[in-house]
Order: structure tokens, then sequence, then C-alpha cells
């Protein structure tokens, strides 16, 4: 049962323990989607972004998927 209506995202580019991530956040009673293209974020009411302390990796990673 979700504590919420909002919609969370997860954008995952391979940065940080994702599955972790999405276990705690379950366990708090949310559901969780991933990005899967551009689209999804306009759908998202928040988004998580895993793994902002290493950005430049992140930026690379995101610009490699497009």
């Amino acid at each position: 049962m979700t504590t919420s209506n909002q919609k969370l995202y997860l954008l995952d580019y391979g940065a940080g323990n994702v599955r972790s991530l999405l276990n705690a956040v379950e366990k708090l009673g949310h559901s969780i989607e991933y990005i899967a293209s551009a689209s999804d974020f306009a759908k998202a009411d928040k988004i998580i972004f895993p793994g902002v302390g290493a950005f430049g990796y992140a930026m690379k990673a995101l610009n490699e998927k497009g």
C-alpha cells in the first residue's frame, strides 16, 4: 500500500546500489518506477537520482544513453 498518490521514478544510469534503494523506498510504503525514456520525466512527481556525488560520471552515463 502506498502512502501517497505521487508517482516516484528512479533514474538508473548505472551508479549506486539501486536494489538497496528500491528496497528502502518500498519498505516506506511507496512504489517506484524506472525512467525508461525522456517522456517519463513528465509523468514523475518525484525523481530519485542516485549517486549524484559522482556528477561527472552521471552526466557521462546519461549522455551515452541519449
